[in-house]
C-alpha cells in the first residue's frame, strides 16, 4: 500500500470522525480524571491554544501561520469547535496545526462516545486492509499513557485522540505523533 494512499485514506477517516459521520469513541490511558465537566467556554476558545503555541511546537515564526478555526456545531448536548492553524506559507500539513473538540453534556456520554470511536477506528482499519489488500499488522489503537483521562493513537486514521472529562479532543495535523502530542499536552492543560 502506498504511503500517499494511507495519507488521503486516513485524511478522509479523519474528516468523518471530525464532522460527526462517525460515532465518537475511546480509549485506555491515564492521568488524574476529571469529576466535573468542562465549560463550553474551553472549547471555543481552542483551550486558550494559540498561534503562537502552534508556531513554538512546528518550530517556525507565527507571522506564516493563519488561525482558521471555526465552530461545527453547537447544541445543548453537544458543542464542537475545529481548531486550526495552518500554514500560509508553505501550504503543507508538515507545519501546520489542526485538532477538534467536541463536548458532551456529561462525563458519562463522552466515556461512551470514545469507547465507539476506538471501535469505529478498528473497523476503519479492517476496511483499509481490504480495500487496498494491505497485510500490514499493526495496533488499530495504540494506548497512550499521560494524557488526559484516557488517550490512543489510531492507526487507521493517524490521529491522536484525548478524553478530558465530558471533552474528546483529536489531533490530526501535524503528521508526526511526537508533535501531535506536544499539541495535545497544551490543550489538555487549557482544559483542566
Amino acid at each position: 500500500m502506498s504511503f500517499a494512499w494511507r495519507e488521503r485514506a486516513g485524511l478522509l477517516v479523519g474528516a468523518a470522525l471530525l464532522s460527526g459521520v462517525v460515532a465518537l469513541c475511546a480509549c485506555g490511558g491515564s492521568g488524574s480524571a476529571r469529576s466535573e465537566v468542562i465549560p463550553i467556554d474551553k472549547v471555543k476558545s481552542c483551550a486558550g491554544f494559540t498561534v503562537e503555541k502552534a508556531a513554538l511546537i512546528l518550530g517556525i515564526a507565527a507571522r506564516d501561520l493563519k488561525d482558521d478555526g471555526r465552530a461545527l456545531y453547537d447544541t445543548p448536548e453537544r458543542t464542537a469547535h475545529v481548531c486550526s492553524y495552518m500554514n500560509q506559507s508553505w501550504q503543507t500539513s508538515q507545519t501546520s496545526v489542526s485538532f477538534g473538540l467536541t463536548r458532551e453534556s456529561s462525563i458519562e456520554a463522552e466515556k461512551d462516545a470514545f469507547q465507539s470511536l476506538r471501535r469505529n477506528l478498528a473497523i476503519a482499519n479492517k476496511a483499509i486492509g481490504d480495500v487496498t489488500g494491505s497485510t500490514e499488522k499493526g495496533p488499530d489503537t495504540e494506548p497512550l499513557a499521560g494524557l488526559g483521562d484516557e488517550a490512543f493513537y489510531a492507526s487507521a486514521n493517524g490521529a491522536l485522540s484525548v478524553r478530558v472529562a465530558n471533552v474528546l479532543l483529536q489531533v490530526m495535523v501535524p503528521p508526526d505523533l511526537e508533535l501531535k502530542k506536544k499539541v495535545a499536552q497544551e490543550v489538555v492543560a487549557g482544559l483542566r
